[in-house]
């Protein structure tokens, strides 16, 4: 049963180990930004497979301890012959073990040495995924900042754009009044001095003992 039991574990972490081996490939530091950019959930993942490497380095110390106590436990003495099998006596009774029960151990404990290291790559990956995650972060609110700002000074610009639009409007409305103003007091004055004339050559006439006519654009004329 113990026997059954690492193979079953080895079986299962042979395909753990298969499965782990297409993600780990992708953990170049070109494909790793570009998963970071395209999507933040790459961090979760790693996290994932951190864990799941892990568990798998727990199950692999199980089995490797117990075979280590069913090989060198106290009580224990074992018979090697130069065949296939190898027979482990203990107290309880007797268990034969095949031979390649050892090379099984060998090749787990080795399965944990992979996995382990998997893992310490897998945490440096992690770790310098989270400085560049650090970097963009820092980029991009530096970005919005500065976008923030460009906008806030165009809004500014905008501001006082209309605010010298409106005083120029004000100042050629100001400026068609006063030349409306200036034109009417113009005409005012002309029609004054018009009136002092005629006044003027009535008088005249009078002096000179000449008839006064009612027309008063015949004065032109007659003087």
């Amino acid at each position: 049963a113990e026997l059954e039991n690492l193979r079953k574990s080895l079986r299962e972490l042979q395909e753990k180990a298969e499965k782990a081996e297409p993600l780990l490939r992708l953990g170049s530091p070109g494909k790793l930004r570009a998963l970071i950019v395209r999507n933040t959930a790459s961090e979760s993942d790693l996290n994932l497979i951190k864990e799941s490497i892990s568990a798998d380095a727990s199950e692999v110390q199980k089995p490797v301890a117990s075979s280590n106590a069913l090989i060198m436990g106290n009580n224990v003495s074992k018979e090697s012959t130069e065949g296939q099998e190898v027979t482990v006596r203990s107290q309880d009774g007797t268990v034969e073990v095949p031979g390649h029960s050892a090379k099984l151990v060998r090749k787990l404990q080795e399965m944990q040495r992979v996995l382990q290291q998997q893992l310490q790559q897998l945490q440096c990956e992690h770790e310098k995924l989270n400085r560049e995650n650090q970097v963009l972060k820092q980029a991009l609110m530096s970005k919005a900042q500065e976008s923030a700002d460009k906008e806030e000074a165009a809004v500014r610009e905008q501001v006082d754009y209309d605010e010298l639009k409106r005083g120029l409007e004000a100042a050629a409305r100001n400026a068609r009044d006063s030349r409306y103003l200036a034109l009417m007091e113009r005409e005012r004055r002309i029609a004054q001095v018009t009136r002092l004339k005629i006044q003027l050559e009535k008088a005249q006439r009078k002096l000179k003992g000449l008839p006064v006519p009612l027309d008063t654009k015949q004065y032109a004329s007659d003087t």
